[in-house]
């Protein structure tokens, strides 16, 4: 179980149909803009550690240089994507400085917190097997105290606030970074990209752990079945524009 399929069935946003279409009956989903709009900074920050970029400048303009030259690869990796939905030349051009703008933010948060493990963990898939959870982790690095780990999860979207969906998954990886690891003094946060601020990092208290794990029993006692009809649709049907449904894959119920 990850806070993303928790999500899909219970979030704010989430409906135990999409969670069937998606994880029962397994439905391809739409393409979807905001996919390759999230993965050019993902890729860019994944490798800007990979690479070791962080450890060959010390000049800001040479590391800025180098780093936006790596997020323009992944840009023209992604932008055919992008450009099937058929954005105006203005709106992708709008789009290209906003993603730019992402990692300058992520450049000026890393060389303002002053980072203090040259060695990270870079998308890492944690797992708590006693709960059998799992997780995805962008970053995880020691801070200025040796013995704490910060746990960031990049998030590109236009919002920054802290939702509850935000908020389990980053419990999750907390909890999954604990059985990992064996620490219990690791603080997670979220990097909002489009923003200038630093993430704000704090260790879960015993009530959200267990908030988050009534959370994820909740979904896993609720998902054991595969008849859709033990999948209420509760957005309204809009969980069916998601997914390419045929006639044939019994998913065209209404709400």
């Amino acid at each position: 179980m990850s806070a993303t399929k928790v999500n899909t069935y219970a979030g704010a946003f989430g409906c135990p149909r999409k969670f069937f279409n998606q994880y029962i009956a397994k439905l391809k989903q739409k393409p979807s803009i905001y996919f390759p709009i999230g993965n050019i900074p993902h890729k860019t920050l994944e490798y800007c550690f990979k690479l070791k970029l962080h450890n060959k400048f010390e000049d800001y303009s040479d590391f800025r240089k180098s780093l936006l030259n790596l997020h323009d690869k992944y840009w023209k990796q992604y932008v055919f994507e992008i450009e099937r939905f058929n954005p105006t030349p203005d709106q992708l051009t709008d789009m290209y400085k906003e993603s730019k703008e992402m990692i300058i933010n992520w450049l000026h948060t890393y060389l303002r917190e002053e980072q203090y493990d040259l060695i990270p963990w870079i998308e890492q898939t944690v797992w708590a097997r006693k709960l059998k959870l799992m997780c995805r982790i962008d970053h995880a690095g020691k801070s200025e105290i040796p013995s704490v780990f910060h746990i960031k999860d990049y998030k590109s979207g236009r919002s920054n606030k802290m939702y509850p969906d935000t908020k389990l998954q980053l419990i999750i990886n907390w909890i999954c970074y604990r059985e990992e690891t064996g620490s219990t003094i690791h603080k997670v946060g979220a990097h909002y990209l489009r923003y200038p601020e630093s993430p704000k990092f704090w260790t879960p208290t015993k009530d959200e752990i267990d908030w988050a794990i009534s959370q994820v029993e909740f979904v896993r006692k609720n998902t054991r079945s595969t008849d859709i009809n033990d999948y209420p649709c509760t957005c309204g049907g809009k969980c069916q524009d998601d997914f390419i449904i045929n006639k044939n894959d019994g998913c065209t119920t209404t709400p």
